[in-house]
């Protein structure tokens, strides 16, 4: 949190023209040469509360504390009520980190001033170190209901808002302190970052660049607006943004790795290494330059170079989770399987992932192999994820005494049908008593005992998820009326970054397969309006089934799917509900291949009834696309 905007140094009255050339100093933010000046005078008249209180301040502003607290001590002692000097005794504790000492001075403040604005809002920080944030808000409430008209309150309840996840209100507070104070660098900072958060991206750059033409000789609404077109892949956009903070500070680093990021995302990957190469050499240590020159490596197919960078960064920082990650992603997609699971722990540790492990980590101890355990499972990641890791639950079930999976609440039915009764499913609106467990474990865990060899995977080649009969059977029913071979049809993620790698176009798909005697279903999920409405499909028989929410009711959606002859799709979550299920499946994959596809192998390892075509180049599908014709061979 910051520091109270407008924050008053103390009602001081000079005595004499040396105390007023001191305070004069002080004023200037001469500490050091305003504390020489007030040291003469408190020694010379050492009952000078004045002197003593500014060289108490002055102390503080150069992190000299504890001569700070001693400074104060003694004019407490001289006046024990004078509020200015409870006060900065206790925003000097606050500064020290003795945040109940700091607020037992404010509430004496408090006491006789129930609504001493700086005093309150002090004690708003203290309660925000001391994590109470509830209580910091009420504190701030009152900052505000004290001055109304001053934006400090708003500020700081904001920032707070904005920290306890609640964006949309934190935006409500920044807009009341930016009608108080307009045009206010830091007010407009602060409501980009809540924009950010809640991803309304565009106002988050309206913003920054209001930011930027109040002061445009500032790097940081640079850097924080290129991150934020980096989301809205406007990536030309952002490679101008860092090239301008670069301007103003020609070696900094986190810019260079930005730049190279944007360039990377622009596939100008010869670019993008020798600007990594530039930041190396001007840090040969600087560990994040080395993951992400490996990022790019990999994205060049250079698989060597980049697992050789991705070591050089964890041997730099032994604690970089990020590049401990990259590579662990690297290893699994060369099929490298033991030492990949390994270091796939490191995903734990990712501040991004948002993983439910982590909320409990302290009510259970990690699974470490044991037998005969009473073992607590959380589901991870997406849909598909948790789709891929069921495959081995069969295996940990069978060394353990108990097991119960915590799943994602779409698959509760789907996996209540197709698992042992032994396996008990709950979600987390309905979580188990920890106390009838030994220990828990992630889902995508389980890879580093069960799947440390190719060989290890041939326990998949049965499908593991059931469909409900009963909607499979009216899909069959519905469909088999055209007496075609039913193919199901995926064409698109719902992920937005680099969506050509995973999307392609409809009907290149379509084109394909029509001289055979088939009939096509839509499996995709999410918004296919533009598809329904594309006359260019008319002449494809694909029924899009728009009356099925095929994101959310993942039932219909498994049947659906369970009634195809076969199916198509791109590397979404459809291909792990097709694989589950055995429905023969071809996987079109772009060539920057995700570790679950592997690089090369064309069939999957996770699914024995799943085939695998992969793009020759990024977004480039000819290839792939002109095989597919021939998987009926």
């Amino acid at each position: 949190m910051n520091k109270p905007l407008n924050r008053k140094r103390g009602s001081i009255v000079p005595s004499n023209t040396q105390l007023e050339r001191a305070l004069f100093l002080f004023k200037q933010n001469k500490f050091s040469e305003a504390l020489r000046l007030l040291t003469k005078v408190y020694k010379k008249e050492p009952n000078n509360v004045n002197a003593l209180m500014a060289a108490s301040i002055c102390c503080r502003e150069l992190a000299k504390n504890d001569a700070a607290l001693r400074l104060i001590n003694r004019v407490i002692q001289i006046a024990p009520d004078f509020e200015e000097a409870l006060l900065q005794r206790g925003i000097t504790f606050f500064q020290s980190g003795k945040l109940d000492e700091c607020i037992e001075n404010l509430d004496r403040v408090l006491s006789k001033q129930k609504r001493h604005s700086e005093a309150l809002t002090w004690k708003g920080l203290a309660l925000v170190k001391k994590d109470l944030p509830h209580d910091a808000l009420r504190v701030f409430d009152a900052v505000i209901d004290a001055e109304p008209k001053k934006s400090g309150g708003f500020t700081n309840r904001g920032l707070l808002k904005l920290q306890l996840g609640n964006a949309s209100e934190s935006i409500n507070d920044f807009d009341q302190a930016l009608i108080i104070s307009p045009n206010s660098p830091k007010l407009l900072m602060m409501r980009a970052q809540a924009y950010h958060t809640m991803g309304e991206f565009g106002r988050a750059v309206d913003d920054l660049t209001e930011v930027h033409s109040l002061d445009p000789k500032s790097v940081l609404p640079l850097q924080r607006r290129g991150l934020t077109y980096l989301k809205l892949e406007e990536f030309e956009k952002a490679l101008w943004d860092f090239n301008s903070a670069l301007k103003i500070e020609p070696n900094s680093k986190i810019d260079l790795l930005n730049k190279a990021n944007a360039l990377s995302q622009l596939r100008r990957y010869n670019e993008a290494m020798d600007v990594l190469n530039l930041s190396i050499g001007l840090d040969n240590r600087y560990a994040n330059a080395y993951n992400n020159r490996g990022r790019v490596y990999q994205a060049m197919g250079l698989y060597t170079e980049a697992l050789d960078d991705f070591n050089k960064a964890t041997q730099l920082n032994e604690n970089f989770a990020e590049a401990s990650s990259n590579k662990s992603l690297l290893l699994l997609l060369l099929g490298k399987f033991k030492s990949g699971w390994q270091a796939y722990e490191s995903r734990l540790l990712l501040n991004n992932q948002k993983l439910p492990i982590k909320k409990f980590a302290d009510r259970l101890p990690i699974w470490q192999g044991e037998k005969g355990k009473k073992v607590l499972i959380w589901g991870e990641q997406g849909l598909g994820d948790e789709i891929m890791f069921a495959s081995l639950l069969p295996d940990i079930v069978r060394i353990s005494k108990k097991i119960s999976i915590i799943c994602d609440d779409r698959l509760l039915k789907i996996y209540n049908r197709s698992f042992p009764k032994d396996i008990t499913f709950f979600t987390e609106t309905s979580l188990p008593d920890f106390i009838e467990f030994n220990c828990q474990l992630s889902l995508g865990s389980l890879g580093k005992f069960f799947r440390n060899e190719l060989t290890d995977f041939n326990q998949n080649k049965q499908p593991f998820l059931l469909a409900d009969e009963s909607i499979k059977a009216k899909y069959k029913r519905y469909f088999e009326k055209e007496n075609k071979l039913l193919i199901g049809v995926s064409w698109q993620s719902e992920a937005t970054l680099n969506a050509d790698q995973k999307s392609l176009e409809l009907n290149k798909i379509l084109e394909q397969l029509r001289a055979f005697n088939v009939q096509f279903v839509s499996l995709q999920y999410g918004d296919v309006s533009a598809e329904i409405e594309d006359p260019s499909l008319k002449e494809y028989p694909i029924d899009f089934l728009p009356d099925v929410d095929k994101k959310n009711d993942i039932e219909e959606l498994f049947g659906i799917v369970a009634s195809c002859d076969r199916v198509v799709t791109t590397s979404n979550v459809t291909a792990h509900i097709a694989g589950a299920l055995g429905v023969p499946t071809t996987v079109l994959v772009n060539n920057q291949a995700n570790w679950r596809w592997h690089n090369e192998w064309q069939s999957s390892y996770w699914y024995s009834n799943v085939k695998i075509l992969r793009a020759c180049a990024s977004g480039d599908w000819t290839v792939a696309l002109k095989k597919l014709s021939k998987i009926w061979d």
